[in-house]
């Protein structure tokens, strides 16, 4: 099992836990907006 396998494996196991847990798109976007905000400052 490569590490691509298993991050892909976790990445999609992250995404199940997310929609069981009902995150709202808007929630996740603002999420990745802060991010690149962050990213943009440095």
């Amino acid at each position: 099992m490569t590490d691509h396998t298993l991050l892909f494996g976790s990445v999609s196991a992250l995404r199940q836990q997310l929609r069981i847990r009902a995150v709202s798109s808007e929630e996740l976007t603002r999420a990745c907006l802060d991010a690149l905000k962050l990213a943009m400052v440095r």
